[in-house]
């Protein structure tokens, strides 16, 4: 052995035994503080993810306007922004380990409220990224996969925590995330505006990315904070205001079509929820009979419109036809669709893979810098993960929406209104794509999985109350 190698086996033994007295050390921490470590840190968790893709941005140097001219654009290589990114992912990750270890090392209890949601996010995520990346038709399977699962766990095992905490934290993260960004533009317009750009706006001949990757995700970050606010809102009407104003002027200037067809169906949501509870809301103030009708209404207008258009046959086909009808409406994203579904019939069952739209897959077709994703929900999960992948997202997504009516009541229809946005999002874009914990769709799907999990838990113990009550008058164990 060359002293070459002699250093070398050293160097990597001491690695190994350091790592592994860290992690020791890191567990025994973890046990001994897990209380206040799981109160503490796993509120902060959704906002470590938004530091980290908001930092990356601001020192990444970008010039938003050469948008699309490849690696003209954006952070090229191992820059100041790829090092906060893989810091603010190291921290997440561990964080998310040491609390998912010492929950399980402490046995710890997690009541049936919150396990719907998590296994129907557990079967998507397998269907749709690990046994896709495995029996795909290209192999696609790394260590990375598996991040987004150590946070959902995570926050699956800190659900006994308060969610108002939660919403607190990253509501107030996000108004200073959005405020941030605003200042921005007469210091770094070349990093937060896309120039030369005409939108929907008139007026406008800019678009507005703030500290967010793209246009198309500050819009759905300024709406996603809007109802946070209506969920759990200011005491000051200051605050109240400001917040109304920055939530707004994002929407406006960020020009994302599907953003702000998202929210004109969001004050709709609530105009009509509105107009349920004054009409049909009795003395007892019941509102059972509002949601029949309205879900009713609905149910029975999907059904006409689908029995006319006759799109019960061969849906997909159908649907290509009808929008490669219409390719001004969807700006040229039916080509991509074509090509998404002619990867999902060389494998059926289980798609393309993860890499279904990356580098390599965009710059076969000449989409490098212009496409990264399905830009839908449905054909993206189709092509990237088959029917197993699909099957699966719609047992998520039936659990999104369960989630979102059984805590209606306790956010005022806040939860409903998330749900209905991102499916509103999932008919131009990716928002459930699970691939890459620093990007802010999946940060707005940690939030909405971790506020949900937290606050169905809180409605199961307010329905023991009354139960608990009852049998300690009574003498027996509560």
């Amino acid at each position: 052995m060359s002293l070459g190698e002699l250093i070398y086996t050293v160097l990597f033994v001491t690695a190994a035994l350091g790592g592994a007295v860290a992690i020791v050390a890191g567990l025994v921490f973890g046990v001994h503080f897990e209380p206040r470590v799981r109160r503490i840190a796993s509120s902060w968790l959704p906002v470590l993810l938004l530091f980290g893709f908001a930092a990356s941005t601001l020192v990444s140097g970008r010039n938003a306007s050469l948008y699309g001219l490849g690696g003209a654009f954006g952070d090229i290589g191992p820059g100041r922004g790829v090092w906060i990114l893989r810091i603010s992912t190291a921290l997440a990750v561990g964080g998310s380990l040491l609390l998912v270890a010492a929950a399980v090392l402490r046995r710890a209890n997690t009541q049936a409220a919150a396990k719907p949601l998590f296994f129907a996010f557990l079967s998507y995520f397998f269907f749709a990224y690990v046994f896709s990346g495995l029996l795909g038709t290209e192999l696609a399977i790394s260590h990375k996969t598996f991040y987004p699962l150590a946070v959902v766990c995570a926050l699956y095992f800190t659900c006994d925590q308060n969610y108002e905490d939660l919403i607190r934290k990253v509501r107030d993260s996000l108004l200073v995330f959005l405020l941030v960004g605003l200042a921005l533009i007469p210091v770094m317009p070349d990093l937060v505006l896309q120039k030369g750009y005409s939108g929907f706006v008139p007026g406008l001949t800019f678009r507005y990315w703030g500290l967010a990757s793209h246009a198309n995700n500050i819009g759905p970050l300024a709406i996603a904070f809007f109802l946070l606010m209506w969920w759990l809102p200011y005491r000051r009407r200051a605050l109240t205001i400001l917040a109304v104003a920055t939530s707004s002027a994002t929407l406006l200037l960020a020009q994302s079509k599907t953003a702000f067809v998202a929210a004109i169906f969001v004050a709709m949501f609530f105009a009509v929820r509105w107009w349920f509870l004054a009409v049909f809301r009795n003395k007892s103030g019941r509102t059972g009979s509002a949601i029949a009708i309205g879900f009713g209404m609905f149910v029975v207008t999907t059904v006409l419109v689908a029995a006319v258009a006759d799109a019960y046959s061969y849906p997909l086909e159908y649907l290509l036809g009808k929008i490669q009808g219409r390719g001004t409406m969807f700006t040229g994203r039916e080509q991509i669709w074509s090509i998404t579904v002619a990867e999902w019939e060389r494998n059926p069952l289980f798609g393309y893979g993860p890499d279904l739209w990356g580098d390599a897959f965009s710059a076969r077709y000449g989409y490098l810098g212009i496409a990264s994703n399905a830009h839908n929900q449905l054909f993206d999960t189709l092509g990237a993960a088959g029917v197993f992948g699909v099957m699966s997202l719609a047992i998520y997504l039936a659990a999104l929406c369960y989630y979102a009516v059984l805590l209606a009541g306790p956010s005022k229809g806040a939860s409903v209104a998330l749900v209905a946005f991102l499916l509103i999002r999932c008919i131009t874009e990716v928002p459930l794509k699970t691939i890459n914990i620093t990007t802010s769709d999946f940060f707005m799907q940690a939030l909405i999985l971790g506020i949900f999990m937290r606050a169905a838990m809180a409605k199961a113990d307010v329905a023991l109350l009354p139960r608990a009550r009852i049998l300690n008058l009574s003498g027996g164990a509560v």
